[in-house]
Formats: C-alpha cells, sequence, structure tokens
C-alpha cells in the first residue's frame, strides 16, 4: 500500500510540474504577443498550420493547430481551423468536438465558421436532421450564408431521399391503370405499369423542407424497347 501511495504522489506531482510548465508558457506567450511587433508562438504555430493545410497536408496542419491551442485553449480561430483539418481527413467526432467548444466561446456572427463546420461534421457523420437544425441555427445568425445554405440542402436532401427509397410510390395514370415508382439512393427509379417496367433517372431537388420535393425524371439510355401501354 505505501509503495502505491508513494506513486500515486509522484504521478500527481508530475501532473502538477506539467500544468504550472504550460500555464507558465501561456502566459509568456500573452506576454509576447502583448508586445508590438513580436509575434507570439502561437500565431506562429497557426501560420505553419496555415501552410500545411493549403499544401493538403491536414494531418500536420491539425498538429499545428493543437500545438497552438495548447497555449491558446480559448482561441475560436484555431479550434475552426482544427476542426477544418479534421473534416478533410474524415475525423468528423473530433471536428464536431472542436465546433461544440468553439460555439461554447463564442455563438456570435463573427464565429460563423464554427457553426458551419459543426453542421458539416453532423452531415458527414450521417445525422442529417441534427445538421439541418445545425445550419437552420447558424443561418439564423447569418443569414444567407453559402456554406450553411449548402448544407442544409445536402441534409434535407438527405433526409427526403432516405424517406422516398425502400417502398413503392403507387398511383394512377389517367385511364384507371396503376403505376408503381421505386426508387434507388444511387439515383435510378423504375415505373411499373401492367407488369412492365421503364427505368430512368432522377434527380432530387428540395426547396423548402423534406415534404417539398421535386423529382425530375431522365429516360434511361440507350432506351429499351418497351410495348404501347394502354
Amino acid at each position: 500500500m505505501a509503495r502505491e501511495d508513494a506513486a500515486d504522489e509522484d504521478e500527481e506531482e508530475v501532473r502538477q510540474r506539467k500544468d504550472e510548465f504550460l500555464n507558465f508558457r501561456r502566459n509568456l506567450d500573452g506576454m509576447r504577443a502583448k508586445q508590438e511587433g513580436i509575434e507570439s508562438n502561437a500565431d506562429k504555430l497557426k501560420s505553419q498550420g496555415n501552410q500545411f493545410f493549403q499544401l493538403g497536408l491536414y494531418v500536420q496542419a491539425s498538429m499545428m493547430y493543437s500545438e497552438a491551442l495548447d497555449l491558446q485553449p480559448e482561441s475560436t480561430v484555431l479550434l475552426n481551423n482544427r476542426a477544418m483539418a479534421y473534416l478533410k481527413q474524415g475525423m468528423c467526432e473530433e471536428a464536431l468536438a472542436d465546433a461544440d467548444r468553439s460555439l461554447e466561446l463564442d455563438t456570435s456572427k463573427e464565429n460563423i465558421k464554427a457553426f458551419w463546420r459543426r453542421a458539416q461534421a453532423l452531415l458527414d457523420l450521417g445525422l442529417h436532421e441534427q445538421a439541418e437544425t445545425a445550419a437552420n441555427a447558424g443561418i439564423a445568425v447569418q443569414a444567407n450564408n453559402t456554406h450553411l445554405s449548402r448544407v442544409r440542402r445536402k441534409a434535407r436532401e438527405a433526409i427526403a431521399l432516405q424517406r422516398l427509397c425502400g417502398v413503392d410510390w403507387v398511383g394512377k395514370m389517367e385511364n384507371g391503370v396503376e403505376k408503381r415508382y421505386s426508387f434507388s439512393k444511387e439515383g435510378e427509379m423504375a415505373m411499373t405499369v401492367v407488369g412492365h417496367k421503364l427505368k430512368a433517372t432522377f434527380d432530387l431537388s428540395v426547396e423548402c423542407t423534406p415534404q417539398s420535393m421535386v423529382v425530375k425524371m431522365q429516360p434511361a439510355w440507350p432506351p429499351e424497347s418497351h410495348p404501347i401501354l394502354p
């Protein structure tokens, strides 16, 4: 027991020293930033991260942003930058965590990128309803934001497509003959009339809500030979 207690005390002492050193680095970097003409280490790391990002080196970019965040843990700019670097790597959950933290710090128009990052992360995670809600929250702060509008449109189309596929839609022609429509997520559709199937592709456009959608049929090419229907 005595050895275990001593080990616990040693680990706690190491943690305290690390925290003290990190606070010292943060204070020193803050002092450098306040002095005119002296770039803080956090700013240097951010610049390096931006350069890596522009080169498509997203892993290195996120590492630089992480080091900068050690010095400025409440920087929404760094959180948003790292979130985008994570999104480029397919690390959606990590991006969502950074966006959420950024929004905890600032929900104003100046931090609109955090709304975008959050909505995009939810969309990439396949959480389409939540992505639409997140995009709406950002649009409420800054109307006509093109990035948020695009995410919302994609989320709504995904919701509508999910509702559209997997079931047969039944209707009737003018002469009373039943027709059935089936849709696939790959953009293919088929209309079946009196046992004959007509294949086509479709484009889905969601204007306002998933309940208001337009399906545009495009005949399959080359056209197949079909009998004349009654």
